[in-house]
């Protein structure tokens, strides 16, 4: 069967994802909807009215316009769910004049009414639902129509998603502040709400006449609960202010009465009504129930933090390969077998504890997935480096692959023996191509064939073994993910790429290792200002040298002190040396307290939660006659030098001390007036059920209106 260019970049994806720190939200791989059209106020703002200062949008990268949160908000969710990019705001018109997957007109502080939110002026006026709407209009007109024929365009709009989030301004910024709309405060609750959805319901309508079917509409969550509203109120911050949330309860309820209405009026209506009021008053009575959706547990310290083995562990070492002795010489590694001896290890000291009776385990042991991917270092630290190892003495290339693919066998065997069934496994890629071996061979052709096809003898016979391990161990399953051809396109052809990859342009991985002008990473694992550092495996310190006195002869040698004084004079020379070849501006890092972390716990069993002795040792590099007072020192004697010391000391024990802290992510509001990036990823997995099915839209959800043509 052939394979699409769509299917071999998901399979890339799938590559990034657990070759890397897996960080990245994946975004889903079928458009459900054309595009999502987004009206409403700081809860959906894309960047049109830019937050007061930079602690919003804080979690985002650079590229991404901060939000009234510390990072995404229910449009990004909604706009992930459906299989769309974030959307462009409409003040980047260079971005959202073309495009075809939708516009974010949100605007933080307006309203449903044109006077909600305009005598708030700071960070520029916010643009009512009559500007947004007129601004959708210029969409339509100006842009949608050069980039659709009319039948086309009218099945777009007709298939899209208008997401409408407003309400909670017209209330806490008009109805609630009578000293700027005195006649409307003086409306009682259920005349306020009528007013205001009638108001809703004529701008409804004309959206809908310019093409608008598909409408997910929120209803205005508990104020009362917000401290921005509640505080001086009975009730404070600490709780909710029932009077407020009484308020909003006329226009909650009855506005899916509105929408039923307009539903029986507008050819082709279609509305999911979101209760958001109910489910944030739930989040917030019950926030650790819905942990582990806002995408964290509750706050872990470090140490807790190696034992969350129920959600999978990675068991990666760098370096390591199918053979015990590949990569060895850079240092210690763990092989594949000691990988699976931990795996063991993890199954029999922690899990079979959780899991009673042992069925229970052995279930839940065949429903995980198994990520194998090694052998690559087996060739480029073993079988390619004669000087270190013997194994391209000993064996021909055939040989070589029988004995990796005999060892792999049995490294399978051994984890389905433990209860392993579901195993995905990883060809090498074509070591050939990589500029590490390019460099080294220098080959006539882009790549060393020679290299390719050695390789290829393996992925030959790895693909063999799994076919027979599948039909010989009952209730495996083995997947190949045959990733050489793929990665050797990517490299030779990046062009055909380009696009699907979302780069401007496109580079190969040989002119990657000449990008230089943006800067270099030149950091090395485990090292330090002295050169004997590292140069046997420890935990990675900088006092690694030091604390580590079987290994090293510092600590017999030098106190504390003197150690330290012998770190200052080391570093102050090599920041002289960086300044000669032309360097400037130079951030210097104060040490972490060494003395709370894990290893050093481990190693020396302290009776309290840190270590104090070492955070000593410690604080006498970082002290003021030392770190400091050298930073100082060369920032007054090398001319037009700037140094900064970054005091990460007491920040950093803070933050292992006191976790809770600093998780905002398990926090419900990111300020006083707005929910964390959580909190909107929960709401928006919520609206895309109805409420008959767990979740809050009504009387459908979601995934129910994506799905009317």
């Amino acid at each position: 069967m052939a394979v699409s260019k769509q299917q071999q970049l998901a399979l890339l994806v799938l590559i990034y994802v657990f070759l890397t720190d897996g960080s990245a939200n994946a975004q889903y791989n079928v458009k459900l909807a054309p595009a999502l059209y987004v009206f409403g106020d700081s809860t959906v703002d894309g960047g049109n009215r830019l937050p007061p200062n930079g602690a919003y949008g804080m979690d985002l990268n650079s590229t991404v316009r901060p939000r009234w949160s510390n990072g995404l908000n229910i449009a990004d969710f909604v706009a992930n769910f459906l299989g769309l990019p974030l959307v462009p705001p409409y003040s980047n018109m260079s971005v959202a004049g073309g495009s075809t997957s939708g516009v974010n007109y949100g605007s933080a502080g307006c309203g449903i009414l044109p006077q909600t939110g305009q005598l708030i002026h700071e960070n520029g006026n916010c643009w009512s639902f009559d500007q947004q709407i007129a601004y959708f209009n210029r969409t339509v007109f100006d842009n949608l129509t050069t980039l659709f024929n009319n039948e086309d365009l009218i099945k777009h709009l007709r298939d899209s998603v208008f997401l409408i989030s407003f309400g909670v301004n017209d209330y806490g910024f008009n109805y609630l502040r009578p000293t700027y709309n005195g006649s409307l405060a003086k409306l009682e609750p259920e005349v306020f709400a009528e007013y205001v959805l009638n108001e809703l319901s004529f701008r409804l309508t004309i959206l809908h006449g310019l093409g608008g079917r598909k409408f997910v509409v929120n209803n205005i969550w508990p104020m009362g609960c917000t401290p921005g509203f509640s505080i001086g109120q009975p009730g404070g911050d600490s709780c909710c202010d029932e009077k407020i949330n009484q308020l909003v309860i006329p226009y909650n309820n009855s506005l899916p009465q509105m929408l039923m209405k307009l539903e029986a009026t507008l050819p082709g209506f279609l509305f999911t009504a979101s209760d958001d009021f109910q489910f944030i008053l739930d989040l917030k009575m019950n926030t650790a129930q819905y942990a582990a959706a806002f995408n964290v547990s509750d706050p872990l310290s470090m140490d807790e933090r190696f034992n969350t083995e129920q959600l999978g562990i990675n068991y990666a070492s760098p370096s390591s390969g199918i053979l015990p002795e590949t990569g060895t010489a850079l240092g210690v590694n763990y092989c594949m077998e000691k990988q699976v001896n931990f795996f063991n290890e993890t199954v029999e000291t922690n899990l079979r504890a959780k899991f009673s009776p042992m069925d229970k385990l052995s279930k839940y042991l065949s429903a995980l997935v198994y990520l194998i991917n090694i052998g690559t270092s087996d060739y480029i630290h073993n079988y390619l480096h004669p000087d270190h190892y013997n194994s391209s003495r000993q064996y021909n290339g055939e040989d070589f692959a029988e004995l990796l693919t005999k060892k792999l066998e049995n490294n399978l065997k051994d984890l389905y023996n433990i209860g392993a069934r579901k195993m995905i496994v990883f060809q090498i890629g074509p070591l050939g191509c990589y500029p590490y071996i390019i460099n080294k061979l220098k080959p006539r052709s882009r790549c060393a064939e020679d290299i390719n096809k050695l390789v290829s003898i393996f992925n030959d016979k790895l693909n063999g073994m799994l076919k027979e391990l599948s039909e010989k161990l009952d209730g495996s399953s083995f997947v190949t993910v045959k990733t050489f051809d793929l990665i050797k396109r990517l490299i030779l052809s990046p062009a055909d790429y380009a696009s699907e990859l979302n780069s401007t342009k496109p580079v190969s991985i040989d002119e990657a290792n000449m990008v230089t002008e943006t800067g270099v990473i030149y950091a090395s694992t485990l090292a330090g200002f002295l050169p004997e550092t590292r140069k046997t495996f420890v935990a990675a310190t900088t006092c690694t040298c030091y604390l580590q006195s079987d290994k090293y002869n510092r600590s017999r040698q030098h106190n504390g002190e003197e150690f330290a004084a012998l770190l200052t004079t080391k570093l102050g020379n090599q920041l002289e040396d960086l300044y000669k070849l032309g360097a400037r501006k130079m951030v210097v890092f104060q040490l972490g307290p060494l003395g709370c972390w894990p290893y050093v716990l481990n190693k020396v069993k302290p009776t309290s939660n840190c270590a104090e002795d070492v955070n000593k040792l410690v604080s006498t590099f970082n002290d003021n006659d030392k770190l400091d007072a050298k930073v100082k020192e060369l920032s007054e004697k090398l001319e037009g030098s700037s140094f900064v010391t970054a005091r990460i000391f007491d920040l950093i024990k803070s933050m292992i001390q006191n976790p809770k802290d600093y998780e905002r992510k398990l926090y419900l509001l990111f300020d006083e007036l707005h929910l964390t990036q959580g909190a909107y990823k929960v709401i928006a997995n919520q609206c895309l059920n109805s409420n008959t099915s767990g979740g809050i839209g009504s009387p459908y959800g979601i995934n129910d209106l994506v799905e009317v043509k």
